[in-house]
């Protein structure tokens, strides 16, 4: 198995003395909005449990975004079995002088101060493999490509120079002179990929994820897409290695780290969202190359409302379009809470506990909720200083007052989440509107029955109520009749599928379903 030639990282309780803080202050890059709040799994031990649970292929080209320093990018890279140790880095460098931000003011290039720590891999320390891990059977990925907009973290963490980063908005209103300008102004625009002088199979891209062209961008770049396998040769270039919905897999996962903001909630649902299609037709964006995997460390409130079943509390719109669209599956680090509440206060995984509580609910409907079964029994134990930054906030403190690494964490603050596109879906293309508005507005009122919500689509809408009921044997509309009678998030996709199909086939909905600030807002953020 292949070394790293990557340095080891410090133990993440001394990442601060390394790099600096991100706050409202570190406006470099493009896309600083989404770099606030921003958590990542920082224990290499929990890293490769999600890696080795994930699964890397057999000419795996994995896209990375937002991997901060690179712990999780190193295990990546090593296939889940990263033999570094973080009492190394002593041996790499004694250099800690905090560049970034300094008096308020924000350079980027400072960091040319800054050599990146030798690492003579091949004087360095070997450590045997993990316990009950088959060195001889590890797959590492034919490339990783990382992409980070904090130029920072990305230098002091895998060696990027920072001189390559593409022009943001800061370096564009300070150029010095017309010539600055003039090769500020072409390079903006642009979504770079870079070969990393350690890895041979590590790219880099100084960008940001939340604008909704960087990916396809990176993925037209000849030095990603000549790693993924050719689907058709009777085409030439990229075009060769895109392949139908239809067909299996592809090699390639995308993983990240999403942010603890509005901005992550949203590239969350505008990613699962962009998954509906139709068979047989082309699609855009990532879905062009096939059915890819998503692999995803989301917050704790963002994991709760991806995985909720029908009947839970925190049953959303989120919830009903990732089932119907993916094959979904915890990651480590597992921490599964049934029928958790809305606001993910609580953290009991039993099972027992959650039916127990929800039969005393109280509801508008009749019918009690009831939690579904948890998908993994297993639960991850974590301590502050599995993350970073390390902050009183997963641990149940108050804002961001410090927190020793050594605290237990009732739950951790990421959880991972696989999610596999569904080659059929009952979402269609044709209905992606009613599906948004149907949903939208019926789960304002979550906890009434349909015969409440129904009404209150459109003038006339209660007249749907006797056809959205009928059986399955006597309709001539798609999904499964449901009562009427049926708490909202208690309906499932099958039920939903029935209530879209009637809606979109009344001749007189609305004629304007869908926000004009859907499509429209997707770079709100971006610096």
């Amino acid at each position: 198995m292949p070394r790293l030639r990557l340095p080891p990282l410090p133990l993440p309780s001394q990442w601060s003395n390394y790099v600096p803080r991100i706050g409202k202050n570190t406006q470099e890059g493009s896309g600083s909005r989404e770099l606030t709040r921003r958590t990542v799994l920082a224990n290499k031990k929990l890293t490769d449990q999600f890696v080795r649970a994930l699964g890397i292929r057999k000419d795996e080209v994995v896209l990375e975004a937002y991997p901060s320093l690179g712990q999780l990018t190193r295990s990546l890279l090593a296939g889940g079995v990263d033999t570094t140790r973080a009492a190394d880095w002593k041996k790499v460098t004694q250099e800690q002088e905090v560049v970034g931000p300094r008096a308020g003011q924000v350079k980027r290039r400072n960091l040319k101060d800054f050599d990146y720590p030798e690492w003579d891999v091949k004087t360095a320390p070997v450590y045997k493999v993990p316990q009950g891990v088959d060195e001889s059977k590890v797959i590492v990925p034919k490339a990783v490509v990382a992409v980070e907009p904090h130029v920072t973290l990305f230098s002091r963490g895998l060696g990027f120079d920072p001189d390559l980063a593409p022009a943001s908005y800061w370096d564009y209103n300070n150029a010095k002179n017309a010539e600055e300008l003039e090769r500020l102004n072409e390079m903006r625009g642009t979504t770079p990929v870079y070969p990393s002088i350690l890895e041979k199979n590590l790219l880099m891209c100084p960008d940001s994820v939340f604008e909704w062209t960087t990916i396809p961008r990176i993925l037209d770049n000849p030095l990603v897409w000549n790693n993924f396998p050719v689907f058709d040769a009777s085409k030439d270039g990229v075009a060769a290695t895109m392949r139908p919905w239809e067909a299996d897999v592809p090699p390639i996962t995308v993983v990240s780290t999403m942010p603890e903001t509005v901005m992550g909630d949203q590239l969350i649902a505008q990613w699962v969202s962009s998954a509906i299609g139709e068979p047989g037709e082309e699609r855009g964006w990532l879905w062009a190359f096939g059915r890819v995997r998503l692999a995803m460390l989301v917050p704790s409130g963002q994991y709760d409302r991806l995985m909720a079943s029908p009947g839970e509390t925190i049953h959303c719109k989120l919830s009903v379009m990732a089932h119907a669209l993916f094959h979904m599956r915890p990651l480590p680090p597992y921490h599964h809470v049934p029928d958790v509440d809305k606001q993910s206060h609580r953290t009991d995984p039993s099972y027992e506990e959650a039916v127990a509580a929800a039969s005393t609910r109280k509801t508008k409907s009749k019918r009690q909720p009831t939690p579904a079964p948890p998908p993994i029994n297993e639960v991850t134990s974590t301590v502050a200083g599995d993350f970073w930054p390390q902050i009183g906030r997963h641990a149940g403190l108050k804002g961001a007052s410090k927190v020793s690494p050594d605290k237990a964490l009732v739950r951790p603050p990421l959880l991972g989440v696989e999610m596999i596109p569904r080659r059929d879906s009952p979402i269609k293309l044709t209905q992606r509107e009613e599906w948004e508005f149907v949903l939208r507005h019926c789960f304002v009122q979550e906890a009434s029955p349909l015969s409440d919500a129904i009404p209150k689509l459109a003038f006339g809408a209660g007249n749907l109520i006797p056809k959205i009921r009928e059986s399955e044997e006597t309709s001539q509309f798609e999904g499964v009749g449901v009562n009427p009678e049926t708490p909202i998030r208690n309906v499932t996709i099958e039920q939903w599928q029935r209530i879209v199909d009637v809606f979109a086939k009344w001749p007189f909905k609305p004629n304007l379903l869908i926000l004009d600030a859907l499509e429209d807002n997707r770079q709100i953020g971006t610096s």
